[in-house]
C-alpha cells in the first residue's frame, strides 16, 4: 500500500505508546487519522496533540472487545475521515501471573482484548475494504511473546501467539485481494503499558495486581521510542512486507527456538502429499475473497 497521502488509518489503542507512534507515523504520511482508544482522557490529549501538528484528526471511545461497538466506532469515523484504508489492531493489555496462580477472570479478559478485539476490527473493516476493491491494508501489533514464550505470562503469550495465528491464516486468505496485511512483532517499547494494562484490568476485574507489573514497568522504561516504532510499521506497510521486525537483536534468541522445534520432527513419509492437500485447500478458499 503505496499511496497513503489522503487515506484514512484506524488505530486502536491511539491514545498513547506504540498506538500514538504509529498514528504520528501514518499522519506525517499525509493520512487521515482516526484514534481509539478506551480511555477518553488519553484520547484528548492524544487528538490534541497530532492536530498541533496539523494532523486531520478524529478519536472515538472503543472498548475493542466489544463487538458491536466496533461497528458504531468505523461508522463513525467513515462519516468524519473517508473509508478506513488502514486498521491497525494495536490495542492490548498485558497479563502477568503465574499460570497456576492466575485469575480466570482476568487471564479471559487479556484474551477477549488482545485476540478477540483484533479479530472484531478485522471482522468488522475487512468486509468494507474488500467489498470497495481499494488497495488497503490491515496491521496487526503482535509481539515477540508472540513467537517465544516466558515465564509469568501465559495468558499474554497466548493472546499473541494466537493473533499472530489469525494474521497468518489472514495473509493466506487475502492472496490476490486488494488487501494487504502485516504482523508487527515489538519488544521492549518505552510506554506505560504496564501501568495502563494494571489500570485497565483493575476497573473491570477484582482480582489481586501482578507481582511482576512493577519489574515489567521498570524494563519498559529502557526500551525503543515508539515513535521509532511507528515510522518502521509505516515504511514496512508501504514496502508491502508481511513480518515487521522492530528489535534485530533478539534473531539469536529466536532462531534456536524455532530450531529445536523443527528438528524435534521425526522423518517420515507423506509430507509431499500434506503439502499438495494444504496448497490445494489455500487455492479454494482465497479466490472466494476476491
Amino acid at each position: 500500500m503505496r499511496n497513503l497521502a489522503g487515506r484514512t488509518a484506524m488505530i486502536t489503542g491511539g491514545g498513547g505508546g506504540i498506538g500514538f507512534g504509529i498514528a504520528s507515523a501514518c499522519a506525517r504520511a499525509g493520512m487521515k487519522v482516526a484514534l481509539a482508544d478506551v480511555d477518553r482522557r488519553r484520547l484528548d490529549e492524544s487528538i490534541a496533540a497530532l492536530g498541533n501538528e496539523g494532523a486531520e484528526v478524529i478519536g472515538v471511545t472503543l472498548d475493542v472487545a466489544d463487538y458491536p461497538a466496533w461497528h458504531r466506532a468505523v461508522d463513525e469515523i467513515e462519516a468524519a475521515l473517508g473509508p478506513v484504508a488502514l486498521l491497525c489492531n494495536n490495542a492490548g493489555v498485558g497479563g502477568n501471573s503465574r499460570l497456576a496462580e492466575d485469575d480466570p477472570v482476568r487471564w479471559r479478559m487479556v484474551i477477549e482484548v488482545n485476540l478477540l478485539g483484533a479479530f472484531y476490527g478485522c471482522r468488522t473493516v475487512l468486509p468494507r475494504m474488500l467489498a470497495r476493491g481499494e488497495e488497503a491494508h490491515v496491521v496487526n501489533t503482535a509481539s515477540l511473546s508472540g513467537l517465544r514464550s516466558n515465564a509469568g505470562m501465559s495468558s499474554y503469550d497466548a493472546s499473541k501467539h494466537g493473533l499472530v495465528g489469525m494474521s497468518d491464516t489472514l495473509r493466506a486468505e487475502l492472496k490476490g485481494t486488494c488487501v494487504g496485511v502485516s504482523v508487527v512483532y515489538p519488544g521492549t517499547v518505552r510506554t506505560g503499558f504496564a501501568e495502563n494494562s494494571a489500570a485497565v484490568i483493575a476497573s473491570r476485574v477484582q482480582c489481586e495486581r501482578s507481582r511482576l507489573d512493577a519489574e515489567i514497568a521498570k524494563l519498559l522504561k529502557t526500551g525503543m521510542d515508539p515513535n521509532v516504532v511507528g515510522d518502521i510499521v509505516v515504511k514496512a506497510v508501504q514496502a508491502g512486507h508481511y513480518h515487521i521486525h522492530t528489535h534485530r537483536g533478539w534473531k539469536p534468541i529466536l532462531q534456536p527456538h524455532f530450531e529445536e522445534k523443527v528438528q524435534a520432527m521425526p522423518a517420515s513419509a507423506g509430507a509431499e502429499d500434506v503439502s499438495t492437500t494444504l496448497a490445494s485447500l489455500n487455492a479454494q478458499i482465497s479466490p472466494g475473497l476476491k
